[in-house]
């Protein structure tokens, strides 16, 4: 598994501050970040959210809800990735549904 940034923040957090994984969550922004070479895909977030999940983060979470669309009226609005509506959101969304129904 290729490790995300976001991943190797909450390991750092955790080794040096010696904060429990259990209480750390991550917030990722989707899409294009600030700059031109961080793009967090969807492809990433699964990633991310498979390892919060293997690791007992605390949670996961993205910025922003209003843009997981692959379209709107400016770039704040828009993760500018070529996904479908929701595709982000699906990512994590999913998978909670399927680690809460397993006993």
């Amino acid at each position: 598994m290729v490790l995300r940034p976001q991943i190797i923040a909450a390991e750092q957090l955790h080794s040096q501050y010696r904060i429990p994984l259990s209480r750390i969550e991550l917030t990722p922004v989707i899409g294009q970040n600030d700059t031109l070479d961080e793009v967090t895909s969807v492809r990433g977030m699964q990633t991310i959210r498979q390892w919060a999940t293997e690791h007992q983060l605390a949670a996961i979470h993205f910025w922003e809800f209003d843009r997981d669309t692959p379209t709107g009226n400016s770039s704040s609005e828009m993760s500018g990735a070529q996904t479908p509506t929701l595709a982000y959101n699906n990512a994590v969304t999913d998978a909670q549904a399927s680690t809460s129904s397993s006993p």
